[in-house]
């Protein structure tokens, strides 16, 4: 058994002989069973040709006073006008005549300004279209040829703007095999091909942003930790020798602070350039504890007052290295933007319905709102003249990677709330 006698069913079960008649009802029985072929990828709206060319021949067997011409179209008309796709028949000299109600709205898309009716019977394709597309007509000149068209994917240039449909399209012929015309399918698929493009630019770009970074961090970085260690080693010779210069100590300092700062940047630059690998290695992770650890090994000042309103058994279901990095840029912006020399910086945390915690830090600094609005999440960025523009950047990645939020509002009055949501851990 062929592959088109597994997709058609039995003639005799289509039209029982006793109540074979002169109308289309055969038809109408069929296009339920047959609706899927007409999306497929593979070209089987072809195959409705020797379906209804069998059902012609069975009538005629009814009654042979019928023309197989009169009959056959008959047929072909009422499937194609109520086939659910955009699709049209065509005569010898490419004349519309008849059509579905989405090949109205295909056409609508390409007409030119020279022709606005709705009208199409009787037309010719190639002057509606015109000036025509030369691949559309080289397809329907091969059609009249006997040659079958696909095209998964046939861009073209139409009244100034390039369009991309799926295409099929074949001679129809009598059962002497003689050409009747010309069936013509398309569906409009050009804001799917332009998504698939856009997605696959952003796939390449992703692929440079990691290649770049595995090229940035074995060239970069490692030489900038073998400059720290060797200035360390330098510094403890100075101890070593109790050497006391305060002009070589202000410079150590201050090279320090600079290697600091580079390393910072580019952590930043590795995570920006990551792709989906932040929400992984998943572990229950204390909001309490990580504050604490940044408290005392990164915000190294005497005069920094935390207010901590949450509870101390708050665990986040999130990656501990992202928690740190998360809560290091936002306390060290904290410390940076307030406005008092001992600031107070106030962290709050409550439980959401949906399992997540949402935390908000507050201190009595302000940024600028035309700054909040537009930038203060874009890479490389900074209402600071020192900053990298990479910090808040980098919580937005962080927060949103583990499915949550993140907001700041700020005010000279009351200062600046960040408010993020994160997952409980369960």
């Amino acid at each position: 058994m062929n592959r088109l006698q597994k997709l058609l069913p039995n003639p005799h079960q289509i039209i029982p002989k006793e109540k074979i008649k002169k109308t289309l009802s055969p038809v109408n029985c069929i296009l339920p069973s047959y609706s899927k072929c007409f999306s497929s990828n593979n070209g089987l709206l072809e195959m409705m040709q020797p379906l209804i060319t069998h059902i012609t021949n069975l009538r005629l067997m009814q009654d042979p006073g019928l023309s197989y011409k009169e009959v056959v179209n008959e047929y072909i008309t009422n499937f194609i006008k109520n086939a659910p796709i955009a699709v049209a028949f065509l005569d010898l000299d490419l004349r519309i005549v008849t059509y579905s109600s989405k090949w109205t709205l295909w056409f609508k898309e390409n007409l030119t300004a020279k022709s606005n009716s709705t009208q199409l019977e009787g037309k010719n394709i190639i002057d509606l279209l015109s000036p025509c597309p030369k691949l559309i007509k080289k397809i329907l000149n091969n059609n009249l040829k006997g040659i079958s068209e696909f095209r998964d994917v046939l861009e073209y240039k139409i009244k100034n703007r390039t369009r991309a449909v799926r295409w099929e399209s074949f001679p129809w012929r009598d059962h002497e095999q003689s050409p009747l015309g010309v069936v013509v399918f398309c569906e409009d698929i050009t804001k799917r091909q332009q998504l698939t493009l856009r997605a696959k630019k952003l796939e390449q770009s992703n692929q440079l942003l990691e290649n770049f970074a595995l090229i940035f961090s074995h060239d970069l970085i490692q030489p900038i930790r073998q400059i720290s260690n060797f200035i360390g080693i330098l510094e403890e010779q100075f101890k070593e020798a109790n050497i006391k210069n305060t002009q070589i100590e202000h410079t150590f300092s201050i090279i320090n602070k600079s290697l600091s700062q580079i390393n910072t940047l580019s952590e930043g630059i590795i995570l920006y350039c990551r792709k989906g690998e932040l929400a992984i290695s998943l572990e229950p992770v204390s909001l309490l504890q990580t504050i604490n650890e940044i408290s005392n090994s990164c915000l190294m000042s005497n005069q920094l007052n935390l207010n901590l309103l949450f509870d101390n058994t708050i665990y986040l279901k999130a990656n501990r290295t992202c928690m740190l990095q998360l809560f290091q840029n936002l306390l060290t912006n904290a410390v940076k933007h307030s406005s008092t020399e001992n600031p107070l910086i106030t962290i709050c945390s409550e439980k959401l319905n949906n399992n997540f915690y949402r935390v908000t830090i507050h201190n009595k600094g302000a940024c600028s709102s035309r700054y909040i609005k537009k930038n203060i999440f874009e890479p490389f960025c900074s209402s600071n003249k020192d900053g990298s523009g990479l910090g808040l950047m980098i919580c937005k990645k962080i927060v949103t990677s583990f499915g949550g939020t993140i907001d700041i509002n700020s005010t000279k009055k009351h200062g600046t709330t960040v408010t993020l949501t994160l997952p409980a851990a369960d």
